[in-house]
């Protein structure tokens, strides 16, 4: 080397030096590097320089490009509570490279102590994350703060590294401040419940000695409506809060321990629930209409409720169903047919808004404003007219159907001559147009009168005439005793008249109660609404061939079973009617409601402007209802029961126990009767005292007993077991109104589910009785009003086994217990089996009815194929059953009303 270079080397390796002095002290003696530098021989080779802060630089061969990996931070500092659980995140080293973006997954990272400290540190690092975690327990009073150092550096590149300096302190339990991790939380809870709001205060660290309480509250009495969990800081309701009457409070929470306090705000909010009806400014409002117009009548109905819960929807309840429509989400009525005065000057109709199953409901009057516009017309028409015998004479039948072209017109009526016998049946007024019966032809009537009468009407100028078909019949109050009423669901009586199905109904009754045509007389007819949907109430009457009245419970009873038959045949939808003003129950106490049938003539008429004009007018007997108390009641409005028990009727050992009649008694073995009277051991035979043919032998050591005859097997040769094939039943005498009552029957199958006993109403809307078999467990439904509640009972491995199993019900004010197999107990008293043997429910919510009113046949077995009952699950049965009793008594099989498919005895079983 010349020796004039040694110069200018010596001030380059000086340079260097003082630059890493300077670099060094510049990051206060925190790090230091080392370099070692040698003359570079290529224009790739690399060299490292330290920049004396932890960070180490590798120089390539070219200027314009350095690495580095560098901490994000010069010092790491950490604070850890003595009592933090092993493994909990402390803090997190991060460190990236610099000249070589995209590398820094190549980073990996360790600790290490200082050679000062005696002991290791009690953390740990991951090498590929950077997190530092506890690795054993902390204390405070051993130690609290550990220094160490950290590193990084780069995998496969054992020069490219860096590291940093690590402080961490431990601190002590009782020297962290007390504090809530927010400063405001935000609760809900829904309007109407009671509990625990659902979200609650939270202390972000602190002693854990810790008692929480609520110190006010906005608004005031906010402060008496919640309670706080003093250990866990869980707020909750101890009354129902309304939305509507404030829908948020504000409470003020306190954290205490025995050294600190803070406090933090919780806001509750009342969610809202659909909790109120929907409400009219009025509850009639009246409007007015031009005919021929169309309208558009709006209707405001508002609601406290707040969101989804405050949309109201609309709908007609009653009335003006063939006229007009109302909008459902709007409330808007608009008439869907051409409104005319002259057939029809006033509506009305009940409105109904809901909101979820809340509803209010307004009175709405339409009056319509006469414009005059029709020409007078009389087209042929029909009168059917029913009335009392004693009525017939000069009673008025209708109007002559003539409308007037112009309101100053003025009509004259009279009756075109004719060779009829029946032609001065009637008269007609000539100024009012008003046909009737003449008094003294009227007199001659005896049966039912079919005639043709031709009418005419002259305003002075024009005139017009049309035919009138009269049907005339006496209706006489054994027919109307005699006499059974069925809905039409979506018929009006407008409709049933004028399109013929008023006959092919009379011919399909007559049918299927094998009585004559001739003999089925439609006394009356009766347009009510359903839900918003027309329902036509037909009141008729028939005798057999031999001409006597049908009995009510045979028609009602034929119908019930021949329903789909007689709807096939007449194509109308019909149903026995609910003709009992009792289902509403609204008798005060435990009185019960009484029909009563008060005679009168009601007249109803149907009228159809296009084509053939049809009036009808019907008679039939009034009910009334009235309130009485039964016997098993004292006449002091009902407020006590008598105890018929308490005069100890039951005989021979019997036990006595109280029924709805009155009571019934439970007789010891070999006793029989009403009172357990007849003696089977003691007594002697006596008339009746084996049933259904069978023989009474007295026996020589005393005693009698019944010979019976196949298929009888009762005590007193009652049938108490029978058969039953898929699809076969038997009917029995309804049940009638009961507060309480006591069933039990036994029954064996193999089948998974099926049906065991059920009564309902004719409607099959409202009460209830069904025992069913369900996926091999027992289920009993009841309904007491609208709502039907369901209960199961089973046994380990269900009742489908061929097994006899017992199923016993006791039903008492809308509270239902239900046993099988009497639920085999330990000396105890405890209940073996797994299974729920026993189920409870009581009917609570619909408060309006009490009584189990029920008035179809009650039946064993299945559901008829032709009936529907969406209410069970099951309509079939196939097994056997037997002791079928109805408040302690036994239902003797041989006394069914109805028997379809059955077989005597249990052959198989």
């Amino acid at each position: 080397m010349p020796a004039r270079t040694l110069p200018v080397l010596l001030l380059f390796v000086l340079y260097v030096s003082c630059e890493l002095t300077a670099a060094g002290a510049a990051r206060g003696g925190r790090g230091r590097g080392r370099t070692r530098g040698r003359r570079p021989k290529r224009p790739d080779e690399t060299r490292w320089e330290g920049d004396g802060g932890g960070t180490l630089i590798n120089h390539a061969a070219s200027n314009d490009v350095q690495e580095a990996l560098v901490f994000s931070r010069d010092i790491y500092e950490g604070e850890v509570t003595e009592d933090a659980p092993v493994g909990s995140l402390v803090l997190t080293l991060s460190a990236s490279q610099t000249g070589n973006e995209g590398s820094n997954q190549d980073i990996t990272y360790q600790i290490k102590k200082r050679k000062s400290e005696k002991t290791t540190p009690p953390f740990s690092v991951d090498a590929q994350t950077g997190d530092i975690r506890t690795l054993r327990a902390l204390d405070f009073e051993l130690q609290n703060e550990y220094t160490m150092l950290g590193y990084a550096g780069v995998q496969g590149n054992s020069k490219l590294k860096t590291k940093t300096k690590i402080t961490i302190r431990v601190l002590n339990v009782d020297d962290v401040p007390l504090r809530f991790t927010q400063d405001r939380y935000e609760a809900y809870i829904d309007e109407n419940t009671i509990g625990k709001v659902n979200n609650s205060v939270e202390l972000a660290q602190g002693d854990s000695e810790v008692v929480f309480t609520l110190r006010e509250s906005v608004p005031m009495y906010g402060i008496d409506m919640f309670r706080i969990h003093p250990g866990t800081g869980e707020v909750f309701t101890i009354t129902p809060l309304d939305r509507e009457e404030f829908a948020c409070f504000t409470l003020v929470v306190v954290a205490n321990t025995r050294k600190q306090s803070a406090q933090t705000q919780l806001d509750v909010h009342v969610n809202d629930l659909n909790d109120n009806p929907p409400t009219f400014p009025h509850h009639v409002m009246t409007f007015s209409i031009y005919e021929n117009a169309r309208c558009w009548l709006p209707l405001n109905a508002t609601d406290k409720d707040i969101g989804d819960n405050a949309i109201v929807k609309y709908g007609i309840a009653w009335g003006g169903s063939r006229s007009f429509m109302i909008e459902e989400d709007t409330g808007v009525i608009r008439n869907i047919r051409r409104i005319d005065y002259e057939r029809q000057k006033i509506f009305r109709l009940v409105v109904n808004a809901f909101s979820g199953n809340l509803f209010g409901y307004t009175r709405v009057v339409i009056r319509v404003i006469d414009t005059n516009d029709n020409p007078p017309i009389l087209n042929d028409f029909q009168v059917i007219y029913n009335a009392l015998p004693e009525s017939l004479s000069g009673a008025e039948l209708t109007r002559v159907p003539a409308q007037d072209v112009d309101r100053a017109g003025t009509l004259r009526y009279g009756i075109v001559p004719g060779r009829s016998r029946w032609n001065n049946l009637v008269k007609v007024d000539e100024v009012t147009g008003i046909i009737s019966l003449s008094k003294r032809q009227a007199k001659k009537v005896r049966t039912k009168v079919v005639t043709d009468i031709t009418f005419y009407v002259t305003d002075g100028v024009h005139g017009a005439q049309a035919s009138c078909l009269l049907e005339l019949t006496p209706v006489s109050i054994e027919m109307m005793a005699n006499g059974v009423s069925v809905n039409i669901l979506n018929v009006t009586g407008d409709n049933f008249l004028r399109s013929s199905r008023l006959h092919a109904l009379r011919d399909a009754l007559a049918q299927s109660l094998n009585s004559h045509a001739n003999q089925l007389v439609i006394f009356n007819l009766q347009e009510v609404a359903r839900d918003g949907y027309p329902l036509l109430n037909v009141s008729f009457s028939a005798r057999d061939l031999d001409n006597k009245f049908l009995s009510r419970e045979y028609i009602l009873s034929t119908i019930y079973f021949e329903r789909k038959r007689i709807e096939a045949m007449s194509g109308l939808p019909i149903l026995p009617a609910e003709d009992d003003v009792c289902i509403l129950e609204s008798c005060n106490d435990l009185q019960r409601c009484v029909p009563k049938k008060i005679l009168s003539q009601i007249s109803s008429a149907f009228a159809h402007s296009r084509g053939d004009l049809i009036t009808f007018r019907g008679v039939h007997p009034a009910v009334e209802q009235t309130c009485e108390c039964p016997d098993i009641y004292s006449f002091n409005n009902c407020s006590s029961v008598v105890d018929f028990c308490e005069s100890q009727p039951c005989s021979n050992g019997g036990t006595c126990e109280g029924t709805d009649g009155g009571y019934t008694c439970i007789c010891p073995r070999h006793f029989a009767g009403d009172n357990c009277q007849i003696d089977f051991t003691g007594g002697r035979c006596f008339e009746g005292a084996c049933k259904h043919g069978g023989q009474c032998l007295d026996l020589a050591e005393g005693g009698f007993t019944c010979d019976c005859m196949p298929g009888y097997d009762g005590q007193q040769c009652e049938m108490t077991s029978r058969y039953f094939p898929a699809g076969s039943y038997m009917t029995f005498p309804t049940l009638h109104q009961r507060s309480m009552m006591r069933i039990s029957l036994n029954f064996s199958t193999e089948i998974r589910n099926g049906l065991l006993l059920y009564v309902s109403r004719y409607s099959q809307v409202n009460d209830l009785l069904a025992i069913e078999i369900i996926d091999t467990q027992i289920a009993f439904s009841f309904a007491v009003g609208k709502m039907t509640m369901r209960v199961m009972a089973g046994t380990p491995g269900g009742v489908s086994d061929l097994k006899w199993h017992l199923v016993e019900l006791v039903y008492r004010d809308k509270m239902v217990e239900v046993m099988l197999d009497s639920c085999d107990r330990n000396e105890e008293g405890e209940i073996l089996s797994n299974f729920p043997c026993v189920a409870y429910a009581t009917q609570a919510l619909d408060v309006s009815t009490w009584f189990l009113d029920v008035n179809t046949p009650l039946l064993v077995g299945s559901i008829p194929a032709n009936q529907e009952e969406e209410r069970i699950l099951n309509r079939d049965f196939i097994g056997c059953i037997r002791d079928v009793r109805i408040d302690n008594k036994v239902l003797d099989f041989a006394d069914s009303l109805t028997e379809s498919g059955t077989e005597p005895g249990c052959p198989y079983y």
